[in-house]
């Protein structure tokens, strides 16, 4: 019944969320914040580039996290928590070295290469999204929990809410 409630809590919640999404999608930020379509189209170029950096970055270490976290949750406890302080230390490290990464490719390598020269310093205002990097614990702690109504409300809140309005 968990899986059923969360459905549908997390289905009324996106509703209720998507008048207000709608409103400042199509009329508020288009001419107020935003009225330059090609930022948006930047910012499509910079983010799908960081999701695949993300991804690889990863090594596995979120689904680690719900693996053995829901393996020893029971029996030792104090292990299961040491497989989500892996997991912060992780992305904290590889957050930085990213950043460090990004920023110094973004000062000196591409504002030399033509074709990328105008992303520059997109992607260095979009690498700092990253760190501390470890933004998704409460939801892997929830999935490893198997309390997935829980975890589809933070989804929608981080995807409706959060996302959102960092983005713009």
């Amino acid at each position: 019944h968990k899986q059923i409630s969360g459905f549908f809590t997390s289905l009324v919640t996106a509703i209720l969320a998507a008048g207000p999404q709608i409103v400042l999608v199509l009329f508020i930020y288009p001419n107020y914040i935003m009225p330059y379509p090609s930022a948006a189209g930047i910012y499509s170029i910079v983010n799908d580039l960081f999701a695949a950096v993300w991804l690889v970055l990863d090594v596995g270490t979120s689904f680690a996290l719900v693996t053995f976290f829901s393996l020893h949750r029971i029996e030792r406890p104090e292990k299961a928590v040491h497989y989500i302080q892996i997991f912060i230390f992780w992305q904290m490290i590889t957050g930085v070295i990213q950043f460090t990464i990004v920023t110094f490719l973004g000062l000196y390598y591409f504002p030399n290469v033509v074709n990328y020269a105008y992303l520059s310093y997109h992607i260095m205002i979009h690498s700092m999204i990253q760190f501390p990097g470890f933004l998704s614990v409460m939801v892997l702690t929830l999935r490893a929990l198997q309390r997935s109504d829980l975890e589809q409300i933070s989804a929608v809140l981080v995807n409706f809410v959060f996302k959102i309005g960092v983005t713009y």
